[in-house]
């Protein structure tokens, strides 16, 4: 028995059948690039864009939200500065008022006591007026009394006397 085998004939594959199959694969990779690729690339084109969009719209909106974050802190900024300097103007006002208020109640303390001490000048020559013109009074009606009586001198110092205590007494 013999066997007949082709091992080199197994082994080695049959070089047109090698070819049709090249070609055969070259022909379906022609036809499905010119049937499948554009419609396969532009429909994974429009996928991506479809994804690219929101991601740019999303960019977008998060750059306008910074700007509009920055809009804001820079005015709250500003507004906390004027703040500041109005409160600071504020109280700059008020002491100003305050100083004036206090100078002006010092001037009329002032003006009052003076007038006060006025008063009390001229109440005080009054009275020295008054008190001046009840002695000349009590003086002159002394001296009728001493003139009156004519009398010796024991009797105009008795008198004197008695209009001492009688002033004294009141």
């Amino acid at each position: 028995m013999e066997l007949n085998l082709d091992i080199q004939g197994q082994l080695l594959p049959n070089i047109a059948t090698v070819i049709v199959q090249l070609l055969a694969t070259l022909v379906l990779f022609v036809v499905a690039k010119k049937l499948l690729w554009k419609p396969a690339k532009k429909y994974l084109d429009d996928k991506a864009a479809l994804v690219q969009k929101p991601l740019e719209d999303a960019i977008v909106r998060e750059e306008a939200a910074r700007k509009a974050n920055e809009e804001a802190d820079k005015r709250l900024t500003d507004t906390a500065a004027k703040v500041r300097e109005m409160i600071e103007t504020g109280q700059k006002e008020g002491q100003k008022v305050k100083d004036g208020l206090i100078e002006e109640g010092q001037k009329q303390v002032d003006q009052m006591m003076e007038t006060a001490y006025a008063q009390i000048e001229n109440e005080k020559a009054k009275m020295e007026l008054e008190i001046h013109d009840q002695i000349v009074d009590v003086a002159m009606e002394a001296a009728k009394k001493l003139m009156k009586d004519q009398v010796s001198g024991e009797e105009h110092r008795k008198a004197i006397e008695d209009f001492v205590r009688e002033v004294s007494n009141g």
